[in-house]
């Protein structure tokens, strides 16, 4: 039986590492079934450096919260804690580039990631990543 781990990054604003690890494991098993395959869906710690960790650590608790996009909507996004005491928040989830169609740095804040923090620090946790 041939080993095959599937490792991908992110591909940005279109499908996250685990979304491509789910896509490529079933084109391969499509072909062959006598395969072991590992997926490791990485981040190089933009987007999808989250979701990466969640499956890194399958005890990880997601949590859910309303942020400021980079322009100032409020969206849905996500952190991580792992470990039941460090949280792993990802920069991009609040404030990253594919968030708005319009690109107005003189405009754009990291107010929202700023929202994450604090609502981790809220829940008492103090090691981040």
């Amino acid at each position: 039986m041939k080993k095959i781990v599937i490792a991908p990054d992110s591909f940005k604003g279109t499908l996250s590492s685990l979304e491509v690890c789910n896509l490529v494991k079933k084109s391969l098993l499509e072909e062959r079934d006598d395969l072991e395959i590992i997926e490791l869906p990485i981040a190089d710690g933009g987007e999808g450096m989250t979701e990466s960790f969640m499956c890194a650590f399958p005890d990880s608790e997601k949590i859910e919260l309303k942020a400021n996009s980079p322009l100032g909507r409020e969206i849905d996004v996500y952190y991580a804690i792992i470990s039941g005491d460090t949280a792993v928040i990802e920069m991009a989830m609040a404030s990253g580039i594919t968030l708005e169609k319009e690109n107005d740095a003189m405009r754009a804040s990291t107010y929202g990631t700023g929202q994450i923090i604090k609502d981790a620090l809220d829940k008492g946790v103090r090691k981040f990543v």
